[in-house]
């Protein structure tokens, strides 16, 4: 029998591509909203509601993807992406009204749940076993690239031809590259004649010959380790994304001139791509307790940094909060795989991460309502960091009792002793 080449590596290589390009397209919406504003005539307050439109078809979305994928596979779902973004980038290029955006947004929730983190994390698990962490650092650490490339391409393009033609740029970008990459690049190892690398080590840790370990998915959603994990994820979900939204707006409330804190927000996305591969490596290395603790950590020191910054202004305040949050980017992207693998394993990954992607996008929703309402209610930015940097806190702890106390964890202890 011929042995073909391993596909797993050349699989993640479009996965990567994929999320760069669909996250990266879905971050520039903090750039188009000035202009769609101005566009439509309407407040920015009023327009910035496509945002929670999106999240929450996000959210909804995570619940079908299951079954799309179970019938699609991967390479499906992420083909429906591409239909999707015909009017998640048209409704807004031509957009007259609040109604066209919220199609607009709509769209956009399906096409951020179906074609990023969720879909390319399943394409991993496919593929690997052994090297699962440090893979998926590389392949999610395209989000944050993605972003930073596209939210450039996005303002500049705005400036100089309009947003009409900028959304249309984006709407290329977003069908023929992930579309390149899923049909050169992407492959399900089932259909090729191959396994996961480090199929047999994991063959080796359960009873049952030719089924992966782990726990049924049914099982795992009776353990009280599952809504430990659910309500730890829903906690992240406002970190990241309340840090993205009102970084700039925070800053800008203290003097800071608008262009520089733009600018700040771009070298914190830049440190968040390497972030997010430099802590892959180190989640296989070291664990992903190890991994959950340094990036949680690392999010409470930048925040402090971030909250004590406006009684002095230093410049240095500045780039340890930048840094440090930047290393905490793996909050928005790898707490759900990552959760699904440690506390449940492989076995049913694909049905249970669904879950922990609709959580993290419910936690996202959640982030702008939060942080409005208590700037609202206390007319500072300053209460509204320390509340989230107290959300990071208890999500480590919750992330760290749920691991330790989930079943597939019990499973590898017994099987040591």
């Amino acid at each position: 029998m011929e042995t073909k080449k391993f596909g797993g590596y050349k699989s993640a290589v479009g996965a990567f591509l994929c999320i760069f390009v669909n996250l990266g397209v879905a971050s520039t919406i903090g750039v188009f909203l000035p202009y769609l504003a101005e566009k439509i005539n309407q407040p920015i307050g009023t327009v910035s509601l496509v945002v929670t439109i999106a999240t929450l078809a996000a959210f909804v979305a995570s619940f079908i993807i299951p079954k799309v994928n179970a019938k699609l596979g991967p390479k499906g779902t992420l083909g429906i992406c591409l239909i999707l973004a015909f009017p998640y980038f048209l409704m807004s290029a031509f957009a007259q009204n609040m109604a066209m955006l919220a199609i607009h947004g709509i769209a956009g929730g399906f096409f951020l749940s179906w074609g990023t983190t969720a879909t390319c994390s399943i394409i991993v698990s496919n593929w690997f076993i052994e090297k699962r962490s440090s893979v998926l650092g590389v392949v999610l650490g395209g989000g944050a690239f993605g972003a930073a490339v596209f939210q450039m391409i996005a303002g500049t393009l705005c400036e100089r031809a309009g947003v009409t033609t900028a959304y249309l740029v984006i709407l290329v970008c977003a069908v023929v590259i992930p579309g390149l990459a899923n049909l050169l690049l992407i492959r399900d190892p089932a259909k090729v004649g191959q396994k996961a690398l480090g199929w047999e080590k994991a063959q080796q840790q359960t009873a049952t010959a030719g089924e992966l370990p782990g726990v049924p998915f049914g099982s795992a959603l009776k353990s009280a380790s599952f809504w430990l994990c659910m309500i730890a994820i829903i906690c992240c979900g406002p970190l990241i994304t309340g840090f993205q939204t009102f970084a700039t707006s925070y800053w800008r409330s203290f003097g800071m001139d608008g262009g520089a804190a733009s600018t700040w927000v771009s070298i914190w996305s830049a440190i968040g791509c390497v972030a997010t591969i430099i802590l892959g490596q180190v989640a296989n290395k070291l664990g992903n307790k190890v991994f959950m603790t340094i990036i949680n950590v690392c999010y409470i020191i930048g925040m402090v940094f971030a909250i004590f910054w406006p009684a002095n202004q230093m410049t240095s305040f500045i780039i340890l909060a930048v840094l440090f949050v930047g290393f905490s980017y793996p909050l928005t992207t790898s707490v759900p795989a990552t959760l699904c693998t440690e506390s449940f394993g492989p076995k049913e990954y694909a049905k249970i991460v669904s879950w922990f992607v609709a959580a993290l996008y419910l936690g996202k929703a959640l982030a702008s309502p939060l942080i409005s309402g208590i700037v609202n209610a206390t007319g500072s930015y300053v209460n509204a960091f320390v509340i989230l940097a107290v959300l990071s806190g208890v999500s480590l702890i919750l992330i760290l009792v749920a691991i330790v106390a989930s079943p597939y964890q019990k499973i590898l202890r017994q099987q040591k002793n």
